[in-house]
């Protein structure tokens, strides 16, 4: 992110004509973290990064001068990306408040609770059939099936972490502490044989 930021903002300074695209098909595959420590190290470095990019090109946001980088890609990147983890926690601070001063409307609350959690589900389902009936990047429909399940609970697992894990990032980078990227432990990728 911040490679990309440097290098528009290079060309935005010096009057160069310049064209960033985002290239649809995947051109490598990374491997994701096999354990939950890594994944922790992996997403506190990714949110203590995303805080780090904001600090430093933060003459950037909201200035025209930089275009749909300034006026729209960084504002995004601080509200839906920086601000959404700490609205989150605040707000299930707030309902477990909520929950003890009794002040939940169950009847309702279960009815949005539901809502929300359909809409991601929703999304996941069309984002897989997608993929299944477009890309078929998944061999089989066992695959397709996995990935329906892991996002019906991602919601109640990964989520949470992720929400934490980002949150820890923010304040290492806050507190100044652990800047170093760490290491990332890999296994590798074994190729199956048919």
């Amino acid at each position: 992110m911040d490679m990309t930021i440097r290098m528009a903002k290079y060309m935005r300074d010096n009057n160069k004509k310049y064209k960033m695209l985002h290239v649809a098909e995947t051109c490598c595959w990374t491997e994701g973290p096999p354990n939950i420590k890594i994944l922790q190290r992996q997403r506190s470095r990714w949110g203590r990064g995303l805080f780090q990019a904001l600090v430093v090109h933060r003459k950037i946001m909201l200035n025209p001068r930089y275009g749909r980088l300034g006026m729209f890609i960084l504002p995004y990147a601080l509200f839906f990306e920086f601000f959404a983890p700490l609205i989150e926690f605040i707000g299930a601070i707030f309902l477990i408040f909520l929950f003890l001063t009794n002040q939940i409307n169950f009847e309702t609350f279960w009815l949005m609770i539901f809502l929300v959690y359909m809409i991601g589900v929703t999304f996941s389902i069309v984002t897989i059939s997608f993929d299944l009936t477009i890309r078929k990047h998944y061999q089989t429909y066992r695959e397709y099936l996995k990935l329906i399940f892991f996002s019906s609970i991602e919601a109640f697992v990964y989520h949470p972490l992720i929400i934490i894990f980002s949150l820890r990032g923010y304040w290492q980078f806050f507190t100044r502490k652990n800047f170093s990227w760490g290491e990332m432990t890999r296994q590798g990728f074994t190729k199956s044989t048919a």
